[in-house]
């Protein structure tokens, strides 16, 4: 008999049994709250201005007691900041040594804080906070007296005067205490005096003393020399609030 052939058993696989892979929960990122910035506000400038004064007509002589001697005033801000200013005018001194009251050009009696701005590579002191240029910021200023006027700033002295340009950087009422900070911006611009009179009685009268008329408000004098600081001095009240002199 012919033994019989290979016997071949079915294989049988069997699938493993899969275990479900866990799936990550997607982590939340937590939000930042962004902390507000407080702004401050920068003190104001208190230095910086440059400045120029000059003669207006060019005269070998002014005459004593009748006639006015103008000049032009510049200021500039070369800095990147607003600078604020509570006085700016000129300090006369006479050919004896004596000095004219202060002249204020421009004030900021009532401006805000009591001082005046000019912005960051402006002109002035005329064109408000900002001046494009010299001649927009050109301001135009005087001592000196018209015939018959009893000026504070009369010139009686014949001789050469002295004129500096100065600002004060703190406020207007700042400015007249001492310790106040003042600056020289220019100067001196001299001039000659001659006696040149009409009539012999205008020739050579008194130098000018504190009392006139309310139309120039107060008298006041610079003071350099006390140990407490500079400061404008003045002799009377102010009769009435007024807002910087426009020129």
């Amino acid at each position: 008999p012919t033994p019989p052939g290979p016997i071949r058993f079915p294989i049988i696989f069997r699938d493993p049994t899969r275990t479900p892979t866990a799936t990550s929960s997607p982590t939340s990122t937590p939000t930042t709250t962004s902390t507000a910035t407080t702004t401050t506000t920068p003190p104001p400038i208190t230095s910086g201005l440059t400045g120029q004064m000059s003669l207006k007509e060019n005269k070998p002589t002014y005459a004593t007691n009748i006639e006015n001697i103008f000049f032009f005033e510049n200021i500039f801000n070369p800095t990147g900041g607003a600078i604020f200013y509570g006085i700016l005018g000129v300090n006369t001194q006479r050919p004896d040594g004596t000095w004219m009251p202060f002249k204020t050009s421009w004030d900021g009696a009532g401006a805000p804080s009591g001082r005046l701005q000019i912005n960051a590579a402006c002109h002035g002191p005329s064109g408000g906070v900002c001046a494009p240029n010299a001649d927009a910021g050109r301001a135009t200023d005087h001592v000196g007296s018209n015939p018959g006027e009893n000026s504070p700033w009369k010139v009686t002295q014949v001789g050469q005067y002295h004129i500096y340009f100065m600002v004060c950087y703190s406020s207007y009422t700042g400015c007249q205490q001492p310790g106040a900070v003042w600056a020289q911006l220019a100067g001196p611009v001299n001039f000659q005096a001659i006696n040149w009179t009409p009539s012999p009685d205008e020739v050579t009268q008194p130098a000018p003393t504190p009392g006139y008329s309310a139309e120039y408000g107060p008298i006041c004098y610079l003071i350099t020399d006390d140990p407490a600081g500079t400061y404008l001095k003045c002799e009377r009240p102010q009769p009435h609030g007024r807002i910087a002199t426009r020129r």
